[in-house]
Parts: C-alpha cells; sequence; structure tokens
C-alpha cells in the first residue's frame, strides 16, 4: 500500500489517465526538463561558465533557493511527501531494541579462546599466508 501511495503522490503519475500513452506525457515532460535545463545553463554561461558560477557564490546560493522552496513546499502541502506529511503513521509501533546481557561478554570470549587453542593452526596459517603472497585475483 505505501508503495502505491509513493508511487501515485511523489511521482505525479495519477496527473494524466495514462502516463505512457503514446509518450505524449513524457515527451512534454522530457521537452520541459530539455527546455529548462538550457536556461539554467545559459544562466551559468553569463558567469563565464560552471567555475565561475561556484566562486561568485551563484551555485550554493542556488541550492539553498531550492532547499528553501522545496521545503516550504512540503510544509504547505504543495508537494505530498508520503509518510512525512501525508499518509502518516499515528500509532506507529515502537520497535523493541534487544538488550545483551553484559554477563555474556566473558563467556563468549572465553569460547573463543577454547576454540582457537583446540583448532589446528596449521590450514589457517597456510591460508592467510597464501593471502599475503602478491597474486592477480579475478573480481566478481
Amino acid at each position: 500500500m505505501r508503495t502505491q501511495q509513493i508511487i501515485a503522490y511523489e511521482s505525479g503519475a495519477p496527473q494524466t489517465a495514462d502516463p505512457l500513452a503514446g509518450s505524449y506525457y513524457i515527451e512534454t515532460l522530457t521537452n520541459e526538463i530539455e527546455q529548462r535545463a538550457a536556461e539554467y545553463l545559459g544562466k551559468i554561461e553569463v558567469f563565464g561558465g560552471m567555475l565561475k558560477a561556484i566562486e561568485r557564490g551563484f551555485v550554493q546560493q542556488e541550492i539553498q533557493n531550492a532547499a528553501y522552496e522545496y521545503q516550504q513546499a512540503v510544509d504547505q502541502q504543495q508537494v505530498v511527501v508520503v509518510g512525512v506529511n501525508r499518509f502518516e503513521l499515528e500509532d506507529e509501533k515502537a520497535i523493541p531494541i534487544q538488550q545483551i546481557d553484559p554477563a555474556l561478554e566473558p563467556k563468549q570470549i572465553e569460547r573463543v579462546r577454547a576454540l582457537r587453542a583446540r583448532r589446528d593452526a596449521g590450514p589457517w596459517r597456510e591460508s592467510l599466508a597464501s593471502w599475503k603472497t602478491p597474486r592477480v585475483r579475478a573480481r566478481m
């Protein structure tokens, strides 16, 4: 259910009868993004390029403005963020935190020491030595 709400409210898909019908909706969005990107790159070009825009603080100011505007839209519920400003869980169940008895630590340490004392150390020494030898390993 939560997935459906996220898809519906955060993607904007329900704002059209069939978002992929003939790709008109997608093409319209793509054209809008392309136009806005070209305009934005024009702003950066006015500064003399990205490096100059960064040096003059334009990029940081744009990031701050965008973050502020987005947060304002979320706060005013103009933008839906499922679980944050719409469809919040009223009775969210607390997740129990597992508590480990501190007295178990010394017992576990002793078990590991006992295991190490009774096992044959030869195979793990050989394995460790082979990994210290430089070689080409295949990546998975």
